[in-house]
């Protein structure tokens, strides 16, 4: 029988995977680490293990299909994600539904912006603006 290869893939110091490929579906802008641990284990004879570490140096993303200039996530009842798909300072503004102005965000593209308005339960606006663009979004905070 011959040997038994087993894979550990790390990603920044983080476990990523153990199978014989990965596939890495986003990665953010900036520098990344990645490891492969390949551990050779026949039976009855010496293991010889080998790790193999790269860099990964990502300086531009694709652009999002037309129509998803932005992402938005609502994860739970008052937490939420929005990234902008594009390069650029934007303005992420909480409105109520009269249009007055409750809160103001700063946010670069391609970064995720991750916020919880220490607001009322209601219905409220998000918009995103900037660099051309502008985003309209319809909150639902629960109470």
């Amino acid at each position: 029988m011959g040997p038994t290869l087993s894979y550990e893939w790390t990603l920044d110091g983080n476990p990523a995977g153990t199978s014989q490929t990965l596939t890495i579906p986003s990665l953010s802008v900036g520098q990344h680490s990645l490891s492969l641990k390949i551990t050779n284990a026949p039976q009855n004879a010496a293991s010889c293990d080998r790790t193999i570490t790269v860099t990964l140096d990502v300086t531009t993303a694709l652009s999002a299909p037309k129509g998803e200039e932005v992402v938005f996530m609502q994860e739970g009842k008052r937490r939420f994600t929005v990234t902008v798909q594009q390069e650029g300072a934007y303005e992420a503004v909480l409105l109520d539904l009269s249009g007055r102005e409750l809160r103001r965000y700063p946010i670069q593209g391609y970064v995720p912006l991750t916020f919880e308005p220490d607001l009322s339960g209601g219905l409220y606006l998000l918009r995103v603006q900037g660099q051309g663009l502008t985003y309209t979004k319809r909150l639902l905070l629960e109470p």
